[in-house]
């Protein structure tokens, strides 16, 4: 799951610090705790795009 970055913090897992429009990927569960942090909501999901594949003509020669 990719997230972006709304404000500076230190990232305890990556041990580095996360800059504002930073977008990076994580896990589900993870991106749920630093949705939900004591200090206010560090990211947000970012919506990937999805690549649709064309389908293949099905029809015989």
């Amino acid at each position: 799951m990719k997230v972006r970055t709304l404000r500076e913090f230190h990232d305890l897992q990556s041990k580095r610090i996360r800059k504002p429009g930073e977008t990076f990927e994580v896990s589900v569960k993870r991106a749920e705790e630093l949705t939900s942090a004591r200090n206010g909501t560090l990211v947000e999901v970012v919506e990937e795009e999805k690549k649709e594949v064309p389908k293949k003509s099905t029809k015989k020669k």
